[in-house]
């Protein structure tokens, strides 16, 4: 999310009226599900998977599926998508220098899982959406 910009594109915006924006758009990109084809393929699944970020520099992840993804031994393909997806955003962090503050939340991983490929994990949409208005704090972390 590149803040900065999104507060020229609102006229001045405060950083904090921003980070507010910048949470209901992510919450839209989580939650809203296209409605062609619903008849006949019932697609009303949420992302499984999202990254959040606060880079400037806006880069496509599509790479991660140039190779198709092979399933695991019980048959998924969620969880070896959600992995490729991880491995290739910090691919692209490293060669492209790109900041550290990113955070995600799977549905898919073990629970007790806390961070996937350097990606600190999040529980649930609620907790990254906290995170985007903390301005990519964990409030635990402020404490």
């Amino acid at each position: 999310m590149n803040i900065s910009q999104l507060q020229k594109n609102l006229g001045g915006a405060s950083r904090e009226r921003a980070l507010e924006i910048a949470k209901h758009v992510f919450h839209m990109l989580c939650t809203v599900v296209p409605s062609a084809k619903q008849q006949s393929f019932a697609a009303h699944n949420p992302a499984d998977f999202a990254i959040a970020t606060f880079d400037d520099q806006p880069i496509s992840l599509a790479n991660a599926f140039e190779k198709p993804i092979d399933k695991e031994k019980n048959g998924g393909y969620l969880k070896p998508s959600v992995e490729s997806l991880a491995g290739y955003f910090k691919k692209m962090k490293v060669m492209y220098g790109l900041g550290d503050i990113a955070a995600g939340f799977p549905v898919s991983l073990e629970d007790d899982k806390n961070k996937l490929d350097g990606i600190p994990l999040l529980k649930s949409l609620s907790e990254i959406e906290k995170w985007i208005i903390n301005d990519g704090v964990d409030k635990k972390d402020k404490e």
